[in-house]
């Protein structure tokens, strides 16, 4: 039987995943930061993607982030460039959070 990671972590995962989208659309429905969300939305979308298609190829026993940190150390491009996109995202959020702080 595969192993897969506890409910909260998913819970978490899908969560941020789904909150970051919605913020991104927000944010090109009030045409605010337009070109960063539409790269946002892209980012997000095909770094989930990666994710779940390589994690498809770990062996059994082992996690899907198991998997992803043991990629990332051994240099996996799909690993390095998850990374990234959630990086990205984390950069993303500062700048949205940034932007209406400012206003108020």
């Amino acid at each position: 039987m595969w192993a897969t990671n506890a409910s909260w972590v998913w819970l978490l995962f899908y969560s941020v995943f789904g909150i970051s989208l919605a913020a991104s659309a927000f944010s090109l429905i009030i045409r605010k930061r337009i070109g960063i969300s539409v790269l946002h939305i892209v980012i997000l979308v095909t770094g989930f993607m990666v994710f779940f298609l390589n994690a498809m190829g770990r062996s059994e026993g082992m996690t899907e982030l198991h998997y992803f940190w043991k990629s990332l150390r051994e240099g996996a491009l799909w690993a390095i460039y998850v990374l990234i996109s959630g990086l990205f995202s984390i950069y993303w959020w500062y700048g949205f959070v940034i932007s209406y702080r400012d206003k108020g």
